[in-house]
């Protein structure tokens, strides 16, 4: 058995663990908390303790993060994008482009396109780009946010035959007509030609993934407008000073007791 004082806790842990595995993990310490004690207690088959030993450690600084801050649009024209699932009466893909958030892109709701593939946008960059951490964002059709994308695999790809494995976005929830929302930035291979969006989830709650071979027209997506950004600047975000804080304030109400 493994015991310490956590300072962020502001309480005693104590640590279980088998004898076969050699060591226990104490998680959710910043190096800001400082050097820890830890008290190492082995116990009989009967369950008598033993004689206890101490030992001490600093934890590892928490891990960094970044969100985006900042953007640079990337051009796109109408014959950057295809898609394999344009739906036939409504929304061509053309209107991503063309500046008129009145108008949007709509996949097939009729269910023609194949019941295996989920519906999606390629862009193609024409010219191969250095590797550099890109958005997507998009505007939500008029009237329609409900049901706006918001999870998504994008993957990339130097001939548009063989893609990268996908990797998982987010987009911010649509609040009104005409105001973009972006996914959290991703990083582009160098050598990237085509960029492949596929929706797998709707804000109102449909989950598309699910529907693969079901046929139907559940599958579709829209959005007014689409953007390729650039990322040129980032916030960041040192967990270690919010932690630092709770520990004064756990320092300052223990001295009250």
């Amino acid at each position: 058995m493994v015991s310490y004082f956590d300072p962020i806790l502001n309480h005693k842990v104590l640590l279980g663990g088998k004898p076969e595995q050699g060591s226990v993990v104490a998680s959710g310490l910043a190096e800001c908390a400082g050097t820890i004690d830890f008290t190492v207690t082995s116990y009989s088959s009967t369950g008598d303790a033993s004689a206890s030993m101490t030992t001490s450690a600093v934890s590892r600084h928490m891990a960094m993060t970044y969100t985006t801050k900042a953007w640079k649009d990337i051009p796109l024209s109408a014959d950057q994008l295809s898609t394999n699932a344009q739906e036939e009466s409504e929304g061509p893909i053309e209107n991503l482009t063309d500046g008129d958030l009145g108008n949007y892109f709509h996949s097939d709701w009729h269910g023609w396109v194949d019941v295996n593939q989920l519906h999606n946008i390629i862009i193609d960059l024409k010219n191969g780009v250095t590797a550099q951490d890109m958005i997507l964002g998009y505007a939500p059709r008029p009237g329609k946010e409900g049901d706006s994308v918001k999870d998504a695999r994008v993957s990339f790809s130097k001939d548009g035959n063989s893609w990268s494995a996908p990797i998982s976005v987010t987009f911010d929830m649509p609040k009104e007509s005409g105001v973009r929302v972006n996914c959290e930035y991703f990083s582009v291979p160098a050598g990237t030609r085509y960029i492949r969006l596929e929706p797998t989830s709707r804000y109102d709650g449909t989950d598309l993934i699910s529907l693969l071979g079901t046929g139907g027209g559940d599958r579709y997506f829209h959005m007014a407008e689409l953007w390729l950004s650039q990322v040129t600047e980032y916030n960041e975000h040192d967990p270690e000073i919010a932690i630092m804080e709770i520990i004064e304030n756990n320092k300052k109400a223990n001295a009250t007791k």
